[in-house]
């Protein structure tokens, strides 16, 4: 499953969101994940994307390959701590 969105920056430049990219575990490692990843390459290509983002979390190592095989770079960092 890949649920992708266009956002908008204020400034009106559009990029792709890919907001989920889920892989049942049974499935994982036969290429659906670069399959999902290709259909929305092309999907945003076709509809004047030229841009694409989404979130990972930082130690989710199997994404973390995915995307960067897909040729996705670290572009910022959220950090996160809890208040007791």
């Amino acid at each position: 499953m890949i649920w992708l969105s266009v956002q908008q920056r204020i400034s009106g430049v559009k990029f792709g969101w890919i907001q989920d990219l889920t892989v049942e575990a049974a499935y994982r490692r036969r290429g659906i994940g670069g399959m999902l990843l290709r259909r929305a390459n092309d999907h945003f290509k076709a509809n004047g994307i030229s841009r694409i983002g989404l979130m990972v979390l930082v130690n989710n190592h199997s994404a973390r390959e995915l995307y960067e095989g897909d040729g996705f770079h670290e572009h910022s960092t959220y950090m996160f701590k809890k208040l007791d």
